[in-house]
């Protein structure tokens, strides 16, 4: 079981596409779908937490002024925003297991206490 399923926090991929490509264990051509698109979230109710990973999909983000404004809007409708790095463990050079071996615990440990114990249950 993985560490958002123990937690009972509900996970949504949001993109730009609806398909990207991401990497994982040395596969650098592995198809990702976004739940929900960031033109079609214009309602941040029922969510605590931006999460943003690194990742090739990274590069495409940064710098979209799509993007940037999504994160703003998400920060000024008092979300938490978070990110992390899975370095240079990651999903391309070897050993390629960067999920694996990424930071979730202790990502969420820190976004549940910077929300105060809120998360869990419906929470996104």
């Amino acid at each position: 079981m993985s560490e958002i399923e123990v937690r009972a926090l509900t996970l949504k991929r949001v993109g730009v596409d609806v398909e990207y490509r991401g990497c994982f264990n040395n596969k650098r051509d592995v198809v990702l779908s976004s739940d929900v698109l960031i033109p079609d979230l214009k309602d941040f109710s029922g969510y605590e937490a931006l999460i943003i990973p690194s990742g090739p999909q990274f590069r495409k983000l940064n710098g979209n002024p799509v993007v940037l404004e999504f994160v703003k809007d998400a920060h000024a409708a008092g979300l938490l925003i978070a990110s992390f790095c899975i370095g240079p463990r990651g999903g391309g050079p070897s050993p390629g297991d960067g999920f694996e071996r990424a930071p979730v615990k202790e990502i969420c440990d820190a976004i549940e206490r910077e929300l105060g114990g809120r998360t869990g249950g419906s929470h996104q």
